[in-house]
């Protein structure tokens, strides 16, 4: 995955796991996610990215 196709689709995913962790009563998953957000709200690698968009896939 490049930089560029990262930067069209993370306002998206930030959104879904947003919306998820609102929909969440589990605090494990919560905390998960929260990591994921903040993952993502800094300077993710491809291979991060790539990694969180796998499991988030899984909610």
């Amino acid at each position: 995955m490049t930089y560029a196709s990262m930067f069209h689709l993370l306002e998206p995913l930030l959104m879904d796991l947003y919306s998820a962790r609102a929909k969440r009563k589990d605090s494990s998953k919560i905390e998960e996610i929260n990591s994921w957000i903040d993952t993502l709200q800094g300077n993710p690698t491809p291979k991060q990215y790539e990694e969180i968009l796998s499991r988030a896939k899984e909610l």
